[in-house]
């Protein structure tokens, strides 16, 4: 999560590469070819009289347009680069908590079947392999779940980890 937090910063401190690349399209007959870099009026951004200069770092082996090119695509992988992250980001969330919740139902856990049940669980999401004596599949949980009444009298089940509680919603 810190490493995609650390990608993420990078990529909002990077170049605006659309802009550099619509400045280089802007001025392209005032470009020598196979520079280096080039120092250009930025109209896109003028906030005095006179337009800010800016500094672009070329690549000498290809053309002015190649470089805007280049500018282009490289603000296109950003932008990708950005909803991956978001997308990982997400998904590394979602799996801290389902973690935790394990974490907290294995602390919880007071017998050995309830231990059983959440190694079956966690081999069902192929967090662990399933053992080669562990053939036999259990068809429904220990009948040990916890028992509340509302109060209007109905009885309330609640399971002591995800297994149970899978088994309550769907069985």
């Amino acid at each position: 999560l810190k490493a995609l937090e650390k990608d993420l910063e990078k990529l909002e401190n990077s170049p605006p590469y659309q802009h550099w690349g619509d400045l280089l399209m802007i001025h392209l007959n005032e470009i020598p070819t196979w520079s280096n870099e080039v120092s250009l009026p930025d109209w896109l951004n003028q906030t005095e009289d006179e337009p800010p200069m800016i500094t672009l770092p070329l690549n000498p082996q290809f053309s002015p347009i190649q470089n805007a090119q280049n500018f282009y695509k490289l603000q296109k992988k950003m932008e990708r680069t950005g909803g991956n992250i978001a997308n990982q980001t997400q998904g590394v969330e979602e799996s801290l908590a389902y973690y935790d919740s394990l974490l907290h139902y294995l602390s919880e856990a007071e017998s050995h079947l309830e231990l059983d049940e959440i190694r079956q669980e966690l081999i069902e999401s192929r967090l662990l392999k399933k053992r080669a004596a562990n053939r036999n599949k259990k068809s429904n949980p220990k009948q040990d779940f916890l028992t509340f009444t509302s109060p209007n009298g109905y009885p309330i089940w609640v399971g002591k980890n995800n297994y149970q509680n899978d088994w309550l919603t769907f069985k």
